[in-house]
């Protein structure tokens, strides 16, 4: 026979101001707090994610060893420039005069935020690549397929937009040689530098060889002068 419930004991109620609601409330807002910073963290991961494939699709088919400086910014200025087809599109479907609705506004509207976002982080700190510089890294990322746990091994970089007038100065990276007369002249201070040193070396040896003479004259002198007042004793 089942037992009776009628001694069973009841649940106590709790009070909503006391210190057990207040634990179990921040219990609840905990477990909202981590599951936000996951949830975001998964989305950041995502982007990143397809941001790499796109990258590894345009790079897919260039056969190189390394990338140059130069090779990432033409890199993110083709990224950049990855909705414009689509924009063009929306333009074009916008254009009609049959269709009065605005039913692509709000895709347009993310893809300009989105493309002025990564544009102004291009300019100011740079935009998050894989560091397609280092050889082996680059053998890395070719080699994945997308998975998100393998992400944190591949080792990214921020690009940043390098000026016109900046590259023009800098040039092909090589270091501009110093003029003739620049060279002769350090050439002839160096060696006035060591001239001035040796000089001083010598000086203080030949300092050093007649304090030594003057003790050894001294004891000679107080040598003699002890002889002759021992003999006369």
């Amino acid at each position: 026979m089942p037992k009776s419930t009628k001694y069973a004991k009841k649940q106590k109620v709790i009070h909503p101001r006391s210190r057990k609601a207040q634990k179990m409330g921040k219990t609840v807002i905990h477990r909202e707090k981590v599951n936000d910073v996951h949830n975001q963290t998964v989305l950041k991961h995502s982007v990143l994610r397809d941001k790499l494939l796109w990258v590894k699709d345009h790079i897919a088919e260039d056969n190189k060893i390394s990338y140059s400086r130069q090779d990432l910014c033409d890199i993110v200025e083709s990224y950049l420039k990855r909705f414009d087809e689509e924009l063009e599109q929306i333009g074009i479907i916008k254009g009609i005069a049959s269709r009065k609705n605005n039913q692509h506004a709000s895709r347009a509207a993310a893809i300009n935020l989105t493309i002025s976002k990564e544009q102004s982080e291009y300019e100011s700190g740079g935009l998050e690549l894989p560091d397609l510089c280092n050889g082996r890294n680059l053998k890395l990322f070719l080699a994945w397929e997308g998975e998100l746990r393998y992400l944190q091994r591949i080792k990214l970089r921020r690009v940043k937009k390098v000026s016109q007038t900046s590259v023009e100065a800098r040039g092909t990276g090589e270091v501009e040689p110093l003029e003739e007369d620049g060279m002769e002249d350090g050439q002839n201070e160096m060696t006035n530098d060591v001239d001035r040193a040796e000089e001083d070396k010598e000086e203080r040896v030949k300092d050093s060889v007649e304090d030594i003479d003057n003790d050894n004259t001294v004891v000679e002198v107080f040598d003699e002068n002890h002889g002759e007042e021992s003999e006369e004793t």
